[in-house]
């Protein structure tokens, strides 16, 4: 339904970069674009979804931190910079910094306009500071936490989660006179939603972590 939703609603030929709302016989429509700044969002976004499968899986099945994994109870910050020995994935894609750098790639595409110029203002650097602020708490501080088994860390750091993901929505949905909202605030609803189910049903979940692991 959505996807037929955003097809029936789009008139890709009509747009015009110094005015995306053309006449349209008085028809609401969405405009839709393929260009870089769409495919560094699309590809930053999907990215994302494996990059956050290898960290978690690693960290459920207790991978090693790289060098070391003797500490119990586990130290929350100690190498995360370095992740987990590579067990499963490999190093690189056990580490943080993918899922930073997917964050970072997806924030920095707002510097391109739809005409693919590349564009600085204020809005734009706000979106790439959020995006990197994001993966530094998700990927970073959240993870570590979970990782650490500690829930009153986890919770504390899921509440910028909840903020930057909310102020990321606003900031995107001021796009085409704010009607991109229309798409962005029920997606960071929805992502925010799907997290919590994730947190709590993984293996170094909620339920986890406030039964003694078991």
């Amino acid at each position: 339904w959505f996807m037929f939703w955003v097809a029936t609603s789009g008139l890709p030929g009509k747009v015009d970069a110094s005015d995306i709302y053309p006449d349209s016989d008085g028809h609401p429509y969405i405009p839709l674009f393929l260009n870089l700044r769409t495919l560094l969002c699309f590809a930053a976004g999907c990215g994302m979804v494996p990059i956050v499968r290898f960290l978690d899986y690693s960290h459920d099945e207790d991978g090693p931190w790289l060098g070391e994994n003797s500490e119990e109870p586990k130290a929350v910050f100690n190498k995360w910079w370095l992740g987990t020995d590579g067990t499963y994935f490999g190093v690189f894609l056990e580490s943080p910094w993918p899922f930073v750098i997917m964050w970072t790639t997806f924030g920095a595409s707002t510097f391109f306009n739809v005409e693919n110029a590349v564009v600085f203002g204020i809005r734009e650097i706000i979106i790439l500071v959020n995006c990197i602020l994001q993966g530094v708490d998700a990927g970073i501080l959240i993870q570590q936490n979970l990782y650490a088994g500690n829930m009153s860390g986890k919770n504390s750091f899921s509440i910028p989660f909840v903020i930057l993901f909310m102020a990321l929505a606003i900031n995107v949905g001021y796009s085409a006179h704010w009607m991109a909202i229309i798409l962005s605030l029920p997606g960071a609803i929805l992502i925010i939603l799907g997290q919590k189910t994730v947190f709590g049903a993984r293996k170094r979940g909620d339920y986890t972590m406030k039964n003694n692991g078991k």
